[in-house]
């Protein structure tokens, strides 16, 4: 749930200009990181969003973005101290088209083993892969929501599959 009400929060943002969104970002996004690692990733896919999207309201967002990082600063010990753990040996394996495969099952289909679950995932997986071509047959142009949600979908799966490469997926 933080992660999509900061998603939200980000959005309004973006959209309205209105400041009191982008407190509620922050203060939520901060929580947020202190509770999961991954929603660094939510973060990072907001700051790329906002590069490719908007890149208005620069020292407002660089205040918001700079605030998020210095909140970290105290727990940068613990987390190198628990990365450091992980690389040694660790029962998490690594990043692989299986894992993506069981996480948009979970995401889409829930954990439960229900008889209309995997109908679910792959009517999910099928609107998700027709939609590009969906949405270039509707508008001109693409709406920004449209590249947001790609973005905000993509990102926090992309960064840390790359990180696997060199670390153990302490962060999936």
């Amino acid at each position: 749930w933080l992660s999509a009400f900061t998603s939200l929060a980000f959005w309004k943002s973006m959209a309205t200009g209105r400041g009191k969104w982008l407190v509620a970002y922050g203060t939520v996004a901060v929580v947020g990181m202190y509770t999961h690692y991954y929603m660094w990733f939510i973060i990072a896919a907001h700051g790329l969003a906002w590069l490719v999207l908007y890149r208005r309201s620069f020292w407002q967002y660089l205040m918001v973005f700079g605030t998020l990082i210095l909140a970290q600063v105290p727990w940068i010990p613990t987390i190198m101290s628990q990365v450091s753990t992980v690389k040694q040996s660790y029962w998490i394996g690594q990043i692989g088209i299986r894992t993506h495969w069981e996480w948009f099952v979970r995401i889409s289909g829930g954990d439960s083993e229900q008889p209309q679950r995997m109908f679910v995932v792959w009517m999910l997986l099928l609107l998700l892969l027709a939609s590009p071509i969906l949405i270039k047959w509707r508008y001109k142009k693409t709406p920004r929501a449209y590249v947001f949600l790609w973005v905000w979908l993509l990102v926090p799966v992309l960064i840390p599959t790359i990180l696997s490469f060199v670390y153990r997926p302490v962060f999936f």
